[in-house]
């Protein structure tokens, strides 16, 4: 009998073993601006949440994260979120582009739940993602925070996230003049109250989503349901933004927005195919292929719903802006929707199409598809089966005009490429 309980307890020292956490400290930084923290590692990342008088310090993430191991963290309730009702976190965090993929948290009855649960008067959030989440909480749920009280951009959640009220698939809560701009969502969002949305369950108080998309499919059993957003209120605006998922609700369901009351939104759109939404409380509606055509987010004599042009890299049709918030490939990144240019990872852009070639006595004028890029090359030779076209003869817009007196009797080919 002694025997048999030995046993039992030494197994359950090598569970206990296994499932436990290190707070290791960053191995750089002492938390001022000059001078963050660098996030390095997991453990670097759970000594945060170990250490709340912290949470007003500066951070840098220096390295992507694995966080599939907080699975078994905190007997299956996962990572506990930086920031809460009682502490919020008040510093800032830099991503520098880096991920944490995987974060896992269960904690059904907690509010102010996502990898930062409650984050008020600290200074932006900044170009990080979280991957392949699996978050569940109450009110204020997110897939990288529950309540936002800041701003924060060129951020990105992808995965699954679920709660009650207040629920999105990047913030749960944007409140009081704060502002979600360059950011995404993609996987799914499922809240069984209100206020639920792709991107942001509530954005409220004068606060702005804008340059913002979200793909996630949305559901929710209550009201206030959007592709984007769930309940823009009280003096906020949501704008250049749209929205694709699936979206399902009891009432105030919208392909963008579910419920839009004395705030504004401007120059967004939504899929109406994808979305399964023939309306919005604010925004235009669109089909799929008008989605993923650059003039419909930039010509503003010829797209219904569209006040200025969207900033796109190059300037195609009306845009003349100088930001590129932007970009467009049709086919490789993002299924042919627009994507922020911050997400372009060097793809190269496709050729142009349709191709014109009108000659006028001794003159070639060539004309093509615009492609959403900055601008095209065009290079010419006598045999259309060149290796090498050697150098451009000129760069373009979208037309392209060639002189060709003197050459006659010459056949010649040509041989367009766009520029990213």
């Amino acid at each position: 009998m002694k025997k048999a309980m030995l046993v039992v307890m030494m197994f359950t020292l090598f569970v206990s073993v296994l499932s436990a956490q290190t707070a290791v400290p960053p191995a750089s930084g002492n938390g001022t601006s000059g001078n963050p923290y660098e996030i390095a590692t997991l453990n670097n990342l759970y000594w945060i949440t170990q250490n709340t008088g912290e949470w007003d310090k500066h951070f840098i993430q220096t390295e992507d994260i694995d966080a599939y191991s907080t699975t078994g963290w905190d007997s299956g309730n996962g990572f506990s979120p930086i920031g809460n009702s009682s502490i919020k976190f008040a510093g800032s965090y830099d991503g520098q582009d880096h991920t944490i993929d995987g974060l896992f948290i269960d904690r059904g009855s907690t509010d102010y739940v996502g990898l930062f649960g409650y984050i008020r008067f600290s200074t932006p959030i900044d170009r990080i993602g979280v991957t392949n989440v699996d978050i569940t909480g109450d009110w204020y749920v997110g897939g990288l925070v529950g309540y936002n009280s800041t701003n924060f951009s060129n951020c990105y959640a992808s995965g699954s996230v679920t709660g009650n009220q207040f629920v999105g698939g990047l913030v749960g809560e944007n409140y009081c003049f704060s502002t979600v701009s360059n950011s995404y969502a993609t996987g799914s969002v499922t809240g069984t109250n209100s206020s639920v949305g792709g991107l942001v369950g509530h954005n409220h108080y004068s606060s702005t989503v804008s340059n913002c998309y979200a793909t996630c499919s949305v559901s929710g059993t209550a009201n206030d349901v959007g592709g984007l957003v769930g309940w823009n209120h009280n003096n906020s605006t949501i704008s250049n933004s749209y929205a694709t998922g699936s979206v399902s609700g009891y009432q105030d369901v919208g392909g963008l927005v579910g419920d839009n009351s004395t705030s504004t939104v401007e120059n967004s759109f939504w899929d109406t195919e994808t979305s399964s939404c023939s309306e919005s409380d604010g925004g235009t509606g669109k089909t799929t292929e008008e989605m993923k055509y650059v003039r419909t987010f930039t010509d503003v004599a010829w797209s219904d719903g569209l006040d200025a042009p969207w900033d796109f890299v190059g300037n195609p049709y009306d845009d003349e802006g100088t930001d590129d918030d932007w970009n467009i490939d049709y086919t490789r990144i993002n299924d042919g929707y627009p994507f922020l240019s911050w997400q372009d990872g060097g793809v190269t852009p496709d050729a142009p199409t349709n191709v014109i070639i009108t000659i006028v006595g001794d003159n070639v004028q060539l004309d093509w598809d615009d492609m959403g890029v900055s601008s095209y090359n065009i290079y010419r030779s006598e045999d259309p089966n060149a290796e090498d076209w050697g150098t451009p003869i000129g760069s373009a817009g979208t037309d392209f005009f060639v002189d060709e007196g003197g050459a006659a009797g010459t056949k010649y080919f040509y041989y367009v490429t766009a520029v990213d």
